[in-house]
């Protein structure tokens, strides 16, 4: 599910400012759209963003490491780069002088979020992303550079909210490079926080059937406890346990195969923890087979889901990256479930929360049986706030309903929107 908040704020011109907001939701054919409670939004950020580099200056052609410091408040999490089944990991848009050269992030070992239908991948508590940086070959001695970036990131607790912030450094270049010396623990912990490469001792094998892939590591010692984060989204199912059978010398884990699983992996790639919280990066290919891949069996029925899941979020995502504050918003008009007609422009000076809507969703599920949207609800219009929730699809397709439906689910889920508006057309 792709969440995207939207503030509309109407003057003598349709005004409208977007708060951007991101959660990729697996078998998610709808957008939901909501946005942080303003008590939330006007305070300070759960989440902070600094730039903090491990020299005090820098030599030409000598590669340095800087690191996107996240410092999370208690209870508030961001994501990893694959956030699991909803979320959006950080990503940094770079501005270095000519030259430069920016490597990778380097992500540390995540930890699982959440339970039942649906998990997440991040980090609960302060996090660093390393980055090397490469200056060019000649650099004046004497002279200075600044390194910036531009970094956006997802941060939730029960409710999701965007983060976004210009960071920025400026160091000095010398014959020899400076280490930073009250950045050093801070340096070593993030090292000490990457996962390991998998010794090459191990011996590591991947076999499946139909319903699941088999991981078997040998260790040289009994495992009893490990868990696989894949790298790769849509292949195993993240939200059904993983099976561990301990073994003399080593494990074997069996995970269950995503429902949108469209081709056969050549290879599982990503990080396995064992106890203690060790972590592992790990590559294992997957053995050729003769018989029809399962990916061929039901593709035509999978190809919708996972075209929504990847291309749709990604497009949003991207489109909301560029959104500006204070655009003229487009108006709309829409009919609600008691077939009154609206306008945008009908609430003239007021804020207007458009929540694309799809019961069928398992995160939309979710947020509505734990009460959470139902609070923000009724919080949001017992102030005056304009709550317009949106249900757009055509008949006979996933989450369409009549008029006399969508009222019904009103009250059975205890929602509080000002209105609920069809869009039969699934425009």
């Amino acid at each position: 599910m792709l969440r995207d908040a939207l503030y509309f704020k109407t003057e003598s011109a349709v005004k409208m400012k977007y708060v951007r907001t991101l959660q990729c939701l697996a078998s998610c054919a709808a957008f939901l759209m909501s946005a942080a409670p303003p008590a939330i939004a006007q305070s300070a950020s759960p989440v902070d963003l600094d730039l903090v580099s491990e020299v005090n200056a820098i030599r030409a052609g000598q590669a340095i490491w800087v690191g996107l410091k996240f410092t999370v408040q208690k209870d508030w999490h961001i994501y990893w780069q694959n956030p699991g089944d909803s979320g959006q990991p950080p990503r940094a848009q770079w501005e270095l002088p000519a030259g430069f050269r920016v490597g990778e992030l380097q992500w540390p070992v995540p930890v699982r979020l959440g339970a039942g239908s649906v998990v997440d991948f991040g980090y609960d508590r302060d996090a660093m992303l390393l980055v090397r940086i490469t200056p060019p070959a000649t650099l004046p001695p004497g002279s200075s550079v600044t390194l910036s970036a531009n970094v956006a990131w997802l941060m939730c607790r029960d409710i999701c909210i965007p983060g976004k912030k210009r960071v920025a450094l400026s160091l000095p270049v010398k014959v020899a490079s400076e280490r930073n010396v009250s950045h050093e623990a801070l340096f070593t912990q993030a090292r000490a926080s990457l996962p390991l490469p998998i010794p090459r001792a191990w011996r590591a094998t991947l076999a499946e059937d139909e319903d699941q892939f088999v991981l078997t590591v040998r260790t040289a010692k009994r495992e009893t406890s490990a868990y696989f984060f894949p790298l790769d989204p849509g292949q195993i199912d993240h939200s059904a346990p993983q099976v561990l059978k301990p073994m003399a010398e080593g494990f074997r884990l069996s995970m269950r195969k995503s429902d949108q699983l469209l081709h056969r992996p050549k290879a599982l790639r990503g990080v396995l923890v064992l106890r203690g919280g060790s972590g592992y990066s790990i590559q294992v290919a997957l053995p050729p087979k003769n018989e029809p891949s399962r990916e061929e069996v039901g593709m035509t029925r999978r190809f919708v889901n996972v075209a929504v899941i990847l291309v749709v979020p990604f497009l949003a995502w991207s489109l909301a990256w560029a959104a500006k504050v204070g655009e003229p918003a487009p108006d709309f008009t829409a009919t609600d479930s008691n077939a009154k007609t609206h306008r945008l422009a009908d609430y003239k000076g007021k804020v207007v929360v458009l929540e694309w809507h799809n019961q069928g969703c398992p995160y939309v599920k979710k947020h509505y049986d734990s009460g959470n949207m139902p609070r923000l609800q009724k919080e949001w219009t017992s102030r005056g706030v304009i709550w317009l929730t949106v249900i757009s699809s055509a008949p006979g397709k996933q989450g369409y309903v009549t008029p006399a439906q969508a009222n019904e689910y009103v009250l059975k889920t205890n929602a509080a929107p000002t209105a609920t508006l069809l869009d039969p057309e699934g425009t």
